[in-house]
């Protein structure tokens, strides 16, 4: 008996043209979950759509594949329907901005990342400023990277938004 791929439909959603995703369950809905272990890469470029099993009418993630790979936004979705991350994908790295938000919808993660082609790999590398918020919404990190090394200055915050930590980095080396 040979093992065969499971096979993928073509669905509309909201308007717009999608290849169905297997089901996933409510822990697995990242994209780094992705591609499925049949297809070993995407089979089809475009719009993506998975949902989830727990309740197969509620979506639990869209994004987008070129070339058999992660490449755009990818936007993952809790069973209640809020929104619960963002990614941005280039090659099937991560290329731009990472968000999370809580259960309250309040942003509380927001990094950068930027994709590199290193000729006999490809990978993501952290930049710029990285923040994060408490389940408030009331910022308590700065982190500055170059070139995936903390850089510039990194600060923590107490509750009442006053500096707890200022901290300098050049290239990775604490000033």
């Amino acid at each position: 008996m040979i093992a065969q791929k499971n096979h993928i439909k073509h669905i509309s959603f909201n308007g717009e043209d999608y290849w169905k995703y297997e089901s996933v369950d409510i822990d697995n809905n990242t994209p780094f979950a992705f591609p499925p272990s049949g297809y070993g890469q995407f089979p089809e470029d475009g719009k993506w759509i998975s949902y989830f099993e727990e309740d197969a009418s509620k979506v639990a993630s869209i994004f987008e594949v070129k070339n058999g790979k992660l490449d755009g936004k990818s936007i993952q979705f809790r069973l209640d329907g809020s929104k619960l991350s963002e990614y941005n994908f280039l090659k099937g790295e991560q290329n731009g901005y990472e968000r999370y938000w809580n259960k309250k919808g309040i942003l509380v993660i927001e990094y950068q990342y930027e994709y590199k082609d290193y000729e006999h790999f490809e990978s993501s590398i952290r930049i710029g400023e990285w923040k994060d918020w408490n389940d408030n919404g009331k910022l308590i990190r700065i982190r500055n990277f170059l070139d995936n090394k903390l850089h510039g200055k990194q600060l923590e915050f107490f509750n009442d938004g006053k500096i707890k930590k200022e901290e300098f980095y050049e290239k990775g080396i604490k000033k």
